[in-house]
């Protein structure tokens, strides 16, 4: 399963020393849009969030998701050894 980790939204917004205001005027949004984002009290559309990838400089898919099936695999390595 492939699951949305906001928290990453958050880090990469503070490795680029941007405000959630500075990004909100970016996206053309409010800066509770974007704290509701990293907060995960909000969902982002697909758009929205490859438009932050790109204000990041990042892969959306590798920066954003988290696959749980390669968390999963490696606990179940732990029980085998």
């Amino acid at each position: 399963m492939i699951i949305f980790d906001a928290n990453h939204l958050w880090e990469l917004r503070r490795a680029k020393g941007l405000s959630q205001y500075e990004i909100a005027k970016l996206m053309n949004c409010n800066t509770s849009t974007i704290s509701n984002w990293e907060l995960s009290k909000s969902k982002i559309t697909a758009e929205k969030l490859a438009k932050l990838a790109n204000i990041y400089g990042v892969n959306h898919m590798e920066n954003f998701f988290i696959n749980t099936f390669d968390m999963e695999e490696k606990d179940n390595e732990k029980d085998y050894q």
